[in-house]
């Protein structure tokens, strides 16, 4: 399974993503094997196959994100809003406010800035925290799949990397 983190990946990462999953697709089917091109979005799914080409096909149509805000300004990604809201850095507000006062809204005053910051920032994380748990159940799932299929089973994520969520204080796992 050859499973592509298409939540996480920027539009840049993902033209490489897909030439080395093409170049690595070349190699890795041999007699029997099967394989499939899974998308975390859910997107993009071929299926258990030998098929080269439908798995090539299903590579090349991965894409990135889209912005649902076409001129999203302040610029805020999950990383930053979680030094904002958890960690509560300084540097990563004072960034966010100045491109409020500079870019977004010029002429606003500094503690509407940074409450304009914060609440941004909130969002942004949530967001952010939304499409982490996606990729979660959706490895889950994946696995759970997997687990009943015969023979050796593979699983490769291609990501960028995301932010482990973090448990409330006072909260108890469930086992």
């Amino acid at each position: 399974m050859l499973l592509f983190d298409d939540l996480h990946l920027t539009f840049e990462d993902m033209t490489y993503v897909q030439k080395a999953a093409s170049h690595a697709l070349d190699g890795a089917l041999s007699g029997s094997d099967v394989a499939a091109v899974i998308s975390i979005s859910g997107k993009v799914n071929s299926g258990l196959t030998r098929d080269r080409s439908k798995l090539q096909t299903a590579i090349m149509s991965l894409r990135p994100p889209v912005s649902s805000v076409k001129d999203d300004c302040p610029k805020i990604d999950y990383y930053q809003a979680d030094l904002i809201e958890n960690k509560h850095d300084p540097g990563a507000l004072s960034d966010v406010v100045s491109q409020i006062m500079n870019f977004c809204s010029p002429g606003t005053p500094e503690d509407m800035a940074e409450r304009l910051a914060d609440s941004d920032a909130m969002r942004v994380l949530s967001l952010g925290k939304q499409d982490i748990l996606v990729t979660y159940i959706t490895l889950r799932q994946i696995v759970l799949r997997m687990a009943t299929l015969p023979g050796q089973r593979t699983l490769l994520l291609v990501s960028d990397g995301f932010l482990p969520l973090r448990k409330k204080r006072g909260s108890r796992s469930r086992k």
